[in-house]
């Protein structure tokens, strides 16, 4: 099974269209707009070979500082369950098998723990009672597998009440797969399986990217009697229905013919972005007409749009319009731009000197020496010391900012 990421569009690592992020989609409170998103998005996807796409993501909106919460469909359980179920009936239409994602309460990845998902990083333990599980982070994915059959879910990094989500015997086999009667398979994120016995037995039928728990330790479990081998039958058996559905057994893959960059599909990721966007106060600059010679264009880039939060959103785009040009396009101005964060990597005159140290206080003899162009580093050392001489190329006031 070929697996590809979303949910903005399908990343093949080759251009696609880049659809505005679901918690954009969200924002026009249109499902009708967000099916028509998820089958053009598995049409392309289908065009690359894909079989699985992984999206779409529904991580509640709760924690402002949740690295990936463009990814979710917003703060509100109704709402989300909307776009969900549109979403993922959508893809399932086009012959591809949509994946459920991170089920469930991953809501707050910033800096804690030992698995690494590229800029978010979590194995938090987050507790939650029942009513808020049933009235808040449950209904998105449950709405997804009852109306929008879907074909694979992703536990999500977290523990839940202090159990792997990959592994958690009520979240996997008792509410999704008895109580909601899912029948497709449950896959890991990458580096999210724990354990070979505790997360067969519990509920996860794939790990992703290895099989460092699951393959030949697996084999071995059953052979040692530890696993039962129904078990196994049951994981493959699923995995082979929701392939089977989408005529990925048969090789007759159902939908229409898949296409890569239409001028349908960039219709549509125009009009998501328009109606998803909302003008809060218009004092008559808008829209942009002749009265005007110049407008200022204050943010981070910007030139660029930045097409990815920082997950699984990353979309190499066949067409790519930067807010600069974009207004250049359809008015006759003058844009000057403006970026509250102008900082650089450091750069020394004659490049910087180091000593790495074992020790946490520089203390001792060094264990590597050296000269590097900027301070950057990556590696095992206990403590560091870079020296260098900086001189700026014109007078003014200056900010040394250190990040780790």
């Amino acid at each position: 099974m070929r697996m590809a990421d979303g949910p903005p569009g399908a990343s093949l690592g080759e251009p696609t269209t880049d659809f505005p992020h679901p918690v954009a989609s969200a924002a026009t409170f249109d499902p009708d707009l967000v099916s028509e998103q998820g089958a053009a998005i598995a049409r392309e996807a289908k065009d690359g070979g894909v079989s699985v796409h992984l999206a779409p993501s529904m991580d509640m909106f709760r924690v402002p500082l949740h690295s990936r919460a463009g990814e979710s469909y917003g703060e509100d359980p109704h709402l989300a369950a909307a776009m969900a179920a549109a979403y993922t009936g959508a893809v399932r239409s086009e012959g591809v098998i949509a994946t459920l994602k991170h089920f469930v309460a991953y809501n707050q990845t910033r800096g804690t723990g030992d698995v690494e998902d590229y800029f978010s990083i979590s194995e938090h333990d987050v507790r939650v009672g029942e009513r808020a599980l049933r009235e808040i982070y449950y209904p998105p994915f449950r709405a997804a597998v009852t109306r929008g059959d879907a074909g694979a879910v992703m536990p999500a990094y977290n523990r839940l009440n202090g159990t792997f989500c990959s592994e958690n015997r009520e979240l996997l086999r008792d509410v999704l797969k008895g109580e909601w009667g899912f029948n497709g398979f449950v896959v890991s994120d990458w580096g999210g399986t724990h354990s070979t016995v505790d997360a067969a037995e519990n509920g996860l039928d794939v790990e992703m990217p290895s099989a460092e728990f699951f393959g030949d330790a697996l084999r071995e479990a059953v052979e040692d009697g530890e696993i039962d081998e129904s078990i196994v039958d049951e994981m493959v058996r699923r995995g082979l229905r929701s392939q089977e559905e989408i005529g990925a057994l048969s090789g007759e893959r159902t939908g229409r013919d898949p296409v890569r960059g239409t001028d349908e599909h960039f219709e549509l990721a125009r009009t998501i972005a328009e109606e998803g966007t909302v003008l809060l106060r218009n004092d008559g600059t808008l829209p942009l007409d002749d009265r005007l010679d110049e407008v200022a264009l204050i943010g981070r880039e910007p030139e660029t749009f930045g097409n990815s939060v920082g997950g699984s959103d990353d979309v190499t785009a066949i067409r790519d319009v930067g807010p600069v040009e974009g207004i250049e396009n359809v008015a006759d101005v003058t844009v000057t731009t403006a970026s509250p964060d102008e900082s650089e990597p450091l750069a020394a005159d004659e490049g910087f000197t180091y000593e790495h140290y074992e020790s946490g206080d520089r203390s001792g003899s060094p264990i590597g020496t050296g000269e590097v162009a900027e301070i950057a580093f990556d590696g095992e050392a206990g403590s560091a010391e870079w020296e260098g001489t900086v001189t700026p190329e014109e007078a003014g006031s200056f900010e040394f900012v250190l990040t780790s």
